[in-house]
């Protein structure tokens, strides 16, 4: 039998849960791992399936976004990881490991989201692992941006990779527009958009099934 582990909660497009196949309504899911194969999961499956269910796992949706309730399995919708991953307290390194992760997974787009030394500590956490001075290093990051550089603090990064999904997502189902492109564009290169922005955007999001309320205030 595989040894399923619950490796993130994250974005995911038109999949249906590798277990029970139902589909995950709000296109957030969690993933598991098992032999380096990722596959995507409800919730109630990844209970069932995940060997570390128990555990508090990095949440990569935690954005300012609304994505309406539905019946069946799904991921949940944006902003409520704690609930999401079972309400436990967070262990120690954790805050920092999740925001390592995603600057080095999830914004290889985003100007300025990695440098060197990052590379070089997230090649290390993929080897041997961290020690307690990289962790320091990351704590002392994580407080130096929110304090000095709030467009690469964890909650601004976090929106910067949710609102990039659902743009690109829109892209893939509407084809080429040219003034979503540009959004886009924008928020690779500045990690910000204008309200005026994404008020214009949700009004595209309406002709796509499952799009989400975007919130216009996230980025001020």
């Amino acid at each position: 039998m595989e040894d399923w582990r619950i490796d993130r909660i994250d974005f995911v497009d038109s999949a249906p849960c590798h277990f029970c196949n139902r589909r995950l309504k709000s296109n957030i899911a969690y993933i598991l791992v098992a032999n380096g194969i990722e596959v995507p999961s409800g919730p109630s499956c990844a209970k069932k399936n995940g060997s570390n269910h128990g555990d508090k796992i990095p949440d990569f949706t935690k954005a300012s976004f609304d994505v309406a309730e539905e019946d069946g399995e799904g991921g949940g919708g944006g902003g409520s990881g704690g609930e999401r991953s079972g309400g436990r307290t967070k262990p120690h390194g954790f805050a920092e490991l999740e925001y390592l992760r995603l600057r080095a997974e999830k914004l290889p787009k985003f100007k300025g989201a990695m440098f060197p030394k990052l590379e070089l500590m997230y090649a290390k956490y993929k080897g041997e692992g961290l020690d307690v001075g990289d962790m320091a290093y990351l704590s002392n990051l994580i407080h130096k941006v929110v304090l000095e550089k709030p467009l690469f603090s964890p909650k601004n990064l976090q929106n910067c990779y949710a609102y990039a999904f659902w743009l690109e997502r829109y892209l893939a189902k509407k084809g080429p527009n040219e003034f979503v492109s540009s959004v886009l564009t924008q928020l690779h290169q500045k990690l910000k958009l204008s309200e005026s922005q994404i008020s214009a955007i949700n009004k595209w999001f309406q002709y796509i099934d499952r799009m989400p309320s975007l919130d216009a205030k996230a980025f001020s």
